[in-house]
């Protein structure tokens, strides 16, 4: 969206989702990634729906999401393959993570299968795993435009129940038939995701439509957080990149709570500076969180020899490191747009 049209809820809800993936990313043996892990992407995929137009036709449309979500996902790839085939394998040896390196006879099924292709689910992506969310939403976002079109402005539940429903037993049905088989665009987990973007698409909505009141949306957020959290507790760890839902009425029940959650406790809230910043700049910190995590990753693995894991201590480096990423994130947008503000070729 323009910055005329930014929702600020919609942006704290951004900002606390893209917290929660960097979070998720840098704590990953921590008991406190289960249930962040439980939610993250969903949400995303949720806050995607509610800033969802279809008044454009299919090849505008196509070509604006191709523009916004597919050409930072190519030009992060252009960047990221030769860093990682030139500094991988140190990564992977100072973290000991096996095979982080890319060997020079792999860049061009890293190529084909990561970037082309666009499926993470190979080993072709780790030169920056967490991007396989762009190609999902590009797939998924046709998806539904095609969808909604076909609606033609009739806000149908049943069809849009009907349509769900579907597409969730599809993403199901080939998760346990096909499971090997890998779609472009991650599209198996586009199916999944569908039911996320529509409740998104019909919250908003009906929020448009209805007076909310900040006071009962916030506590209502809470209530459906503190619900999304027990219910994780009850799942293993999920991960909706790999389709690993383990039990998905379990997966569905924490991810739904804990989306509707943090929308609502966002609404409630009404201003919050810094989340409404990181939310509306979530897309460059989703693009290069993964370096300096690692960078901060490797710092600790040199100063400190004992396992911290699930210790006051670990906890206080995971939120200070993910604070850093953040902020290290946005100071390098702010100084490509000031060298970009002076030198005009660069895009």
């Amino acid at each position: 969206m323009s910055e005329k049209k930014r929702v600020s809820y919609i942006d704290i809800a951004r900002g606390l989702g893209i917290l929660a993936i960097v979070l998720c990313h840098g704590c990953r043996d921590h008991y406190i990634s289960r249930y962040l892990f439980s939610f993250e992407v969903p949400l995303f995929f949720m806050l995607a729906g509610m800033t969802f137009s279809d008044r454009d036709d299919f090849a505008s449309f196509a070509m604006k999401k191709f523009r916004t979500v597919m050409v930072p996902f190519y030009t992060a790839a252009l960047i990221c393959i030769p860093l990682y085939v030139v500094l991988g394998a140190t990564v992977g040896r100072m973290l000991n993570i096996a095979g982080e390196m890319i060997r020079a006879d792999e860049i061009v099924p890293n190529i084909l299968w990561g970037v082309i292709y666009a499926t993470s689910k190979n080993g072709f992506m780790k030169w920056n795993t967490p991007l396989w969310f762009l190609p999902c939403l590009f797939a998924l976002e046709m998806i539904v435009f095609i969808f909604e079109k076909y609606l033609n402005g009739d806000k149908s539940t049943f069809k849009r129940t009907l349509f769900c429903i579907l597409f969730t037993s599809a993403g199901i049905l080939w998760q346990r038939c096909f499971r090997k088989v890998y779609l472009p665009f991650q599209l198996e987990t586009a199916f999944n995701m569908v039911l996320f973007m529509e409740l998104g698409i019909m919250f908003r909505e009906y929020e448009k439509s209805h007076e909310l009141s900040r006071t009962a949306a916030l506590a209502i957020g809470i209530i459906l957080i503190i619900a999304g959290i027990t219910a994780a507790r009850f799942n293993p760890q999920i991960s909706v990149r790999t389709d690993g839902y383990h039990n998905y009425a379990v997966f569905l029940v924490s991810a739904l709570a804990s989306s509707f959650g943090y929308i609502l406790l966002s609404f409630g809230i009404g201003s919050l500076s810094g989340a409404q910043y990181a939310g509306s700049h979530s897309l460059v910190i989703l693009l290069w969180h993964k370096f300096p995590l690692l960078v901060l990753q490797m710092l600790v693995n040199r100063l400190v020899r004992a396992d911290i894991t699930d210790t006051l201590a670990g906890y206080i480096y995971v939120i200070s490191a993910s604070a850093l990423t953040i902020a290290g994130c946005l100071l390098m947008e702010e100084i490509y747009l000031r060298i970009k503000q002076r030198w005009h070729f660069l895009p």
